[in-house]
């Protein structure tokens, strides 16, 4: 295991979170990240200034919080499934799905937050892109966390981090809840031939934009 990556834990439901990230715990600045998995029932507090109640419609649910600091914030809003519009990017087998959770076209401080539905046996974030130095309108600076689940338990993926020096490389075999850590450098991920692969991602840095550079490599697939 690397500091990459944050093992899912079997902590009884209801009992704390499963998985967590917070600033400290990765040496960084922006990005906070739990999972919880709850029961009918069970309740969460977090302080945010705003007073918010979720409940579970069913015996168990898993909820995740995602987070950066914020000095001014933004109005408290329910973003609703049907109001996320799915779109493929990529074709053969970098082809997946996208969901725009909470990017540039809805108010926030620092957050950018979308999920993907990659096949079995298929590439994304792909070609390999960065996100690590912040020179707007080139490229920002955007911290990351993926947090992957597979269709099927026992199913894997595996996620890249490199950076162009090499001077960090890294091949992360993920398993179902993993929660990869992305500081710096390209970061793409295959999913494993039959097992469909799920992640959320949460990203934040000083300017809310994503703007990225794709290895130099690698730019030729998006002509």
């Amino acid at each position: 295991m690397t500091e990459l990556v944050v093992r899912r834990t079997n902590k009884p439901a209801g009992e704390g979170p499963v998985a967590i990230v917070t600033p400290e715990s990765a040496g960084w600045s922006y990005v906070g990240f739990e999972v919880y998995e709850l029961r009918r029932g069970d309740r969460i507090r977090q302080s945010t200034g705003a007073r918010l109640e979720i409940r579970a419609s069913s015996e168990s649910c898993e909820v995740a919080f995602c987070w950066a600091p914020a000095s001014r914030g933004a109005e408290p809003a329910l973003i609703q499934a049907a109001e996320i519009k799915p779109f493929r990017r990529g074709s053969g087998r970098t082809e997946r799905t996208i969901h725009n959770i909470l990017m540039e076209d809805r108010p926030a401080e620092a957050l950018l937050v979308t999920e993907v539905l990659t096949p079995a046996g298929n590439w994304s974030s792909y070609p390999p892109h960065k996100h690590d130095t912040d020179d707007p309108p080139r490229e920002t600076y955007l911290e990351e966390t993926y947090y992957h689940r597979m269709a099927r338990a026992e199913g894997f993926a595996v996620q890249l981090i490199y950076t162009d020096d090499r001077s960090l490389d890294e091949a992360i075999q993920v398993r179902d809840g993993d929660l990869v850590l992305v500081p710096r450098g390209f970061h793409p991920v295959a999913a494993g031939p039959g097992y469909d692969l799920y992640y959320l991602n949460v990203m934040a840095g000083p300017t809310r934009r994503w703007l990225v550079t794709t290895d130099a490599d690698h730019r030729w697939q998006l002509d």
